[in-house]
């Protein structure tokens, strides 16, 4: 059996590219949520729904659209720039203008935040990511997610600076928040031991993509085959 090489494939909703970089996956989020925006674009345009209705609409219809498997992104500053940008798009459509003197103009972004008055995409981000984490931590040391995780890759790295790895940002996502990482992984095993319950298998697109964020692509062929084999 022949197996083509690509430089990229889309896998249950995001974008698997070879030299593993999440920025045409961001894209591809970026691109899905924008069609989803103009797809209601008449009731996010509707002037007799207020501006709580169509804030409802954004975080219930756009936002988990483009946050799709974001718990397993490592966002360098110009993927964080991409989403706030179309975030901030997004807040100017919902609010629109200002006359202001006489003059009409459109808001600044400090005007969108006070007024959105919620918390940031930035930290939905590092939400998504500690819970994300959590559920790796809690899971029993037999499970595929756990093994994965505890695994040691071996190889040489490719020259060059060293890719910011997803565990970097959980340790940034820690500190941002105040806490120590030590005691944050003992409250995730002690929770687990709490609650008596068993482990389920974790979501196959954000396992897939937690893998892809870790490893490089020459290290996850030889998990891939074991997997695939476990599965015949």
């Amino acid at each position: 059996m022949f197996l083509e090489t690509v430089k990229n494939f889309g896998y249950l909703g995001f974008t698997v590219t070879d030299n593993n970089i999440v920025a045409e996956d961001i894209k591809s989020r970026i691109k899905s949520a924008n069609i989803t925006y103009f797809q209601t674009r008449p009731l996010f345009s509707s002037r007799p729904l207020s501006w709580a209705a169509k804030l409802a609409l954004y975080k219930t219809l756009v936002k988990p659209v483009l946050l799709f498997s974001a718990e397993a992104w490592t966002l360098t500053d110009r993927d964080k720039k991409a989403i706030v940008v179309f975030k901030n798009k997004i807040l100017r459509r919902i609010f629109w203008g200002i006359t202001d003197n006489g003059a009409w103009r459109i808001r600044s972004n400090e005007e969108i935040h006070r007024l959105y008055d919620s918390p940031t995409i930035l930290n939905d981000f590092r939400t998504k990511r500690l819970q994300w984490s959590g559920h790796v931590h809690r899971r029993s040391g037999d499970r595929l997610l756990k093994l994965v995780w505890e695994s040691t890759c071996f190889g040489r790295s490719p020259l060059g600076r060293q890719k910011l790895l997803w565990t970097d940002k959980i340790s940034e996502d820690l500190y941002s928040v105040g806490l120590n990482k030590e005691n944050w992984l003992a409250s995730q095993l002690e929770r687990h031991c709490q609650s008596g319950q068993k482990s389920h298998w974790a979501d196959s697109a954000t396992l897939s993509q937690s893998i892809w964020s870790v490893l490089s692509v020459h290290q996850f062929q030889n998990i891939a085959l074991l997997v695939l084999f476990a599965h015949e």
